[in-house]
């Protein structure tokens, strides 16, 4: 490669000439550590943790008390619908019987009113 050189009428001065960037280095700042404050907080943060698992513990045995208690309810409805049933059945098989024996109460009283209609006109007719 071939080097352009550029000749300039103008002096050379401290204004055209190209300032050199000083950069500046930062200092290394140690940081200000409280041991004893970061103790206290990881001391706090372990109580929280220790509360909470207290507190999801307690939640998982209501919750199953809850369960448990759920099922047995469940049994006992299912249970108390099975009576239920059983006494609906028996309820209608009485008043299937109640109907017949009304029936049957309504035939006699229709054949002895007729019996005593007879007897009275026979009496009267001798």
């Amino acid at each position: 490669m071939e080097e352009t050189i550029i000749e300039t009428s103008e002096p050379i001065t401290e204004a055209t000439t190209t300032p050199i960037v000083e950069e500046t280095i930062p200092e290394v700042v140690e940081p200000q550590v409280n041991v004893e404050q970061l103790q206290e907080e990881l001391t706090m943060n372990n109580e929280v943790i220790d509360e909470l698992i207290e507190l999801a513990d307690e939640l998982e045995n209501k919750t199953l008390a809850l369960e448990q208690s759920v099922q047995e309810k469940d049994a006992s409805l299912t249970g108390m619908t099975e009576q239920l049933s059983a006494l609906n059945s028996e309820i209608a098989t009485l008043n299937e019987a109640l109907t017949e024996l009304e029936k049957m109460k309504t035939d006699f009283s229709k054949i002895k009113e007729h019996e005593t209609i007879g007897s009275i006109a026979q009496a009267l007719l001798e």
